[in-house]
């Protein structure tokens, strides 16, 4: 210090006023280039770390220069302990991300098996079986997740239909509808929507015929019969909708095999008492031990277990899986895929399930159904939308990929009765990576590839 220039000693006088910590000065081409220095106990590293942060120049008149930060990281920050808080927020940035990260893939895991051993999750993740049943209550908490089965209900000869309804004057009040249909078990799922049409339901039937009946009496009940509608009707392939447990207690219990002298075996479509209590129980809570749904059901020990292995083994349950009461998203769209021009649409099929698996960086798969309907024939399509725009974009995606085949959109405003299931399943476990690799011949790690490349919400 004593070799320095008067107007430099003078100028780091001034400069030590505004910095806590030690001023060192190094000599380089003729400036004198200053550094605030300061060393602390870090925690997490469990050392002591010194940190330097570059101050200024300066010159041998004793004029200063300050600092050109070109780095948004130091943009603006003054002093070292300035520098500090920013390392700090910026390593704090890092960690949350790396943890939400951790947390999508949690819930990718148990969407595709929410019986997934917690010690296999920390296994992955690489984090400890206790954090993760503090993440997975976390999250439980955050999301209002529900663990929900999927099930193939045509094993029951059972179908599903989509209603839509469009009403021209006038409609009637959620109270009103939810009061008529929510006893009713084969009504899953009904909401309000805003686009190609008003209303939109979802119904389990047996056939056609008792559909048929049910829209006649529905359309001339009370609840509808003063408005003027137009309502449409079709076979859908695909689930979506969580079943409500009315479903289990006024329809699949009458498909409940009784042995009597009369039926001695089996009919199909037909299940066992064992078999309808184990579906009902997952259904209610897909994790819950197979020890206390013996328990409830009053089932030999080891009986449910045993069932729910069987049912899997049949395909009757599709997943024990979780859906998302709070999912981070602005609303759900449904889109419909005209099939117009069938040749453009098969052209673009294989490019089309490749742009559905991306869905890297978000919370649910990007679709959350891809179904055929019947009438007319089209794809229906489940879509979360997680900001301002995303409909949009994912509309010009899919019509560049399908050309010549018009997509109409409509938004869900308000459910009145039952929920979606908004989960997010493995890549490999959905239908549209099982095509691409057993019709169109795709190879795994390609697929893989392809889908976790960045891309737009």
């Amino acid at each position: 210090m004593a070799d320095l220039p008067q107007p430099v000693l003078d100028r780091l006088e001034m400069l030590k006023k505004d910095h806590k910590h030690r001023l060192q000065i190094k000599l380089i081409r003729g400036g004198y280039y200053v550094y605030e220095e300061y060393s602390r106990w870090d925690p997490e590293e469990k050392r002591v770390r010194t940190y330097t942060l570059y101050v200024g120049k300066i010159e041998p008149s004793g004029e200063f220069v300050k600092p050109h930060r070109k780095s948004t990281k130091t943009s603006g920050i003054k002093n070292v302990e300035g520098y500090i808080r920013a390392r700090s927020a910026e390593a704090l940035d890092k960690r949350r991300a790396e943890e939400e990260e951790q947390n999508r893939r949690i819930i990718e895991i148990l969407s595709t098996n929410s019986r997934t051993p917690l010690q296999n999750i920390a296994d992955e993740i690489g984090i400890t079986r206790q954090a993760v049943m503090h993440r997975i209550k976390q999250l439980e908490e955050r999301f209002g997740i529900e663990y929900v089965l999927d099930m193939y209900i045509q094993n029951f000869n059972l179908y599903r239909y989509t209603i839509t309804i469009r009403f021209e004057k006038g409609k009637p009040s959620a109270e009103d509808i939810k009061s008529r249909l929510e006893n009713d078990p084969n009504v899953q799922f009904v909401a309000f929507t805003k686009g190609e049409f008003d209303l939109f339901i979802y119904v389990i039937f047996p056939g056609v015929v008792g559909l048929e009946d049910w829209l006649y009496n529905m359309r001339k009940n009370s609840t509808f019969i003063r408005y003027k509608s137009e309502w449409r009707v079709s076979y859908i392939t695909g689930g979506g909708f969580r079943f409500r447990d009315i479903f289990f207690t006024g329809i699949l219990s009458k498909k409940v095999w009784q042995r009597t002298r009369e039926q001695p075996r089996r009919k199909i479509g037909q299940i066992f008492k064992r078999e309808y209590a184990v579906l009902q129980a997952l259904n209610r809570n897909s994790k819950r031990y197979f020890k206390n749904i013996d328990r409830e059901y009053n089932l030999g020990k080891g009986t449910s277990n045993h069932t729910a292995d069987t049912l899997i083994r049949e395909r009757t349950i599709e997943r024990c899986t979780l859906t998302m009461q709070k999912p981070p998203i602005k609303y759900t769209a449904i889109l419909t895929i005209s099939q117009n021009d069938m040749a453009s649409f098969e052209k673009g099929r294989q490019n089309l399930f490749l742009y559905m698996l991306m869905d890297k960086g978000l919370w649910s798969n990007r679709f959350t159904l891809m179904a055929d309907i019947s009438s007319p024939a089209n794809i229906l399509l489940l879509v979360p939308i997680y900001d301002d725009g995303e409909l949009e974009r994912v509309e010009r995606s899919i019509s560049d990929i399908i050309k010549g085949n018009p997509i109409s959109s409509t938004i869900i405003t308000n459910v009145v009765l039952g929920s979606l299931i908004i989960n997010k399943v493995e890549p490999k476990r959905l239908y549209q990576y099982r095509e691409l690799v057993s019709k169109y011949k795709m190879d795994e790690n390609e697929i893989l590839k392809y889908i976790d490349r960045d891309n737009p919400k």
